[in-house]
């Protein structure tokens, strides 16, 4: 009996497990407000929001590996203050100059009649998602920061604002006021993860421009880069060229199968979000014996759980259909998409 009791003080005193719980509490409330958003919006709407959140897509992976190569340096050299600092005060600058790169691209959109989007009259939404996306950069890169330091307090609020908002407004919004609601929604959210990020953050923030670091940051974030848009691309061209060359309704029916599959990576990417910095750590210190033998046992833990996920979902994917007849044209897209996301 005390040996139970001393395991759930244990429990109830762990961070990680509370973090992991909130995750799973938020891909719940995630999983509930694709089902809400599907029916409120109806196939054309939630094709518009579709294209939105692509855009966000894109702009969240053009962040040339930044975030990720600060995040390999820092998990490294964590206990060099002065070292950390430079790198993340490089980091910000850097950002700053995407940032700029970014809203230019936008204008030059505008200027010069590009039509990216037009049968989405995404014009009319640019703006703010310009706005969402550079916020983006920075919350990824302070979230990156904050899961070294294990400052999972920061992390769990960043990931659960939008989700959390966003339910609040599918009951007070419908058709294209719920659209609208919801991109100001996403904006709050981040502005406020931003905001949250930097009055919490664990080392001073304080922009920087040191070439020889700038050079460092660059040549290992430009290979995760490439890794890591290499992997998303798959997902993302797929969704360009439905949203491209399809309806934006059918693309609605395509962002419903979507969203329910993406439940299942983002379940997935709550563990490897926890581990990759202890992970990093350890690899940094072993030998190459270890190194094989660690990653072996890492993968084959996380393709089977993986598998495991993404077959029992296509098999309960027809309940959902059921009670959702208008989506019925999405059931052959979802099995698709979901042996997509497992690749």
């Amino acid at each position: 009996m005390q040996f139970f009791q001393a395991t759930l003080r244990r429990a109830i005193k762990n961070k990680v497990l509370h973090y992991v719980l909130s995750r799973y509490a938020t891909y719940f409330i995630q999983f509930i407000n694709s089902l809400f958003i599907a029916v409120y919006l109806g196939p054309y709407y939630l094709g518009v929001w579709g294209f939105i959140t692509l855009i966000i897509q894109y702009l969240n992976q053009t962040n040339l590996g930044i975030s990720h190569s600060v995040n390999a340096i820092i998990a490294i050299h964590k206990n060099k203050d002065w070292y950390v600092k430079r790198v993340i005060g490089t980091s910000l600058t850097m950002l700053g100059g995407l940032s700029l790169f970014v809203i230019l691209f936008f204008v030059a959109n505008e200027l010069f009649s590009l039509n990216i989007g037009s049968k989405y009259k995404f014009s009319t939404y640019a703006p703010i998602v310009v706005a969402i996306g550079i916020l983006g950069y920075f919350n990824t890169l302070f979230s990156n920061i904050a899961r070294v330091y294990g400052r999972l307090l920061e992390i769990a609020i960043n990931q659960s604002a939008f989700p959390i908002l966003m339910l609040i407004t599918i009951f007070l919004f419908k058709k294209e006021n719920l659209l609208w609601a919801l991109v100001w929604t996403n904006l709050l959210a981040f502005l406020f993860s931003f905001i949250f990020y930097i009055l919490k953050s664990p080392v001073k923030l304080k922009p920087l421009l040191i070439g020889r670091l700038l050079k460092t940051i660059q040549i290992k974030g430009w290979h995760l880069f490439v890794y890591n848009t290499s992997f998303y691309l798959i997902v993302i061209s797929t969704k360009t060229l439905i949203s491209t060359y399809y309806s934006v309704e059918e693309f609605g029916y395509f962002t419903f199968a979507f969203s329910l599959a993406n439940v299942v990576l983002l379940l997935l990417q709550s563990f490897s979000f926890l581990i990759y910095p202890k992970l990093l750590n350890r690899l940094a210190s072993a030998s190459n014996e270890k190194i094989i033998e660690l990653l072996s046992t890492v993968r084959d833990a996380y393709i089977t759980s993986s598998h495991l996920l993404i077959h029992l979902a296509i098999l309960g994917f027809p309940l959902f259909i059921m009670f959702f007849p208008k989506y019925q044209e999405s059931a052959q897209a979802f099995k698709l998409i979901a042996l997509t996301v497992v690749l």
